[in-house]
């Protein structure tokens, strides 16, 4: 049941990225089905842009700082290791009693990996609590744990190219 914008509250949470990039976009419907699993109204997707007014909610960044003015201007260089992506969770820039989740990767590619990341290893040990009352966390719904996380990747790019058979 998908309870109406008004009925929830003001603890929602966003989704914003750039669309122009496929990799970007693959990336951000990764997260958009795994919160929209946890909450029950309709998750809000938009595009990653300097509008601070959007970000009144609880966001999800997803993108590069080569793409995207509000990363570059919020994530350093220094924070994203060259051919990595940076996975961190923490209070909102946009307004402290929110959080916000950033998804960077270096290049488009590990914006996948960083969204990936997110959902598989990070979700699934913030879901359980330390103090094992009650035992699971509500996600998306209690404040996430904060988090840092920023691997560089041991390859640029993962691809197979093929080459047709000669006589």
């Amino acid at each position: 049941m998908t309870v109406p914008y008004k009925d929830f509250g003001d603890n929602r949470w966003r989704v914003l990225a750039d669309y122009s990039d496929c990799y970007v976009r693959h990336a951000m419907e990764l997260v958009y089905e795994c919160i929209a699993e946890d909450v029950p109204y309709n998750v809000v997707s938009d595009y990653l842009d300097a509008d601070t007014n959007k970000h009144s909610d609880n966001v999800v960044c997803i993108g590069t700082r080569k793409t995207s003015a509000l990363i570059a201007q919020f994530i350093s260089s220094d924070e994203v290791p060259s051919h990595g992506f940076l996975v961190k969770v923490g209070v909102s820039p946009f307004n402290e009693n929110r959080q916000v989740v950033w998804l960077v990767g270096d290049d488009p590619v590990a914006t996948i990996y960083a969204s990936s990341h997110f959902v598989h290893q990070y979700l699934p040990q913030a879901r359980q609590r330390k103090d094992h009352i009650p035992y699971f966390r509500k996600l998306f719904v209690d404040p996430l744990p904060k988090y840092i996380f920023s691997p560089s990747l041991q390859f640029k790019c993962n691809t197979l190219t093929t080459r047709p058979k000669r006589p």
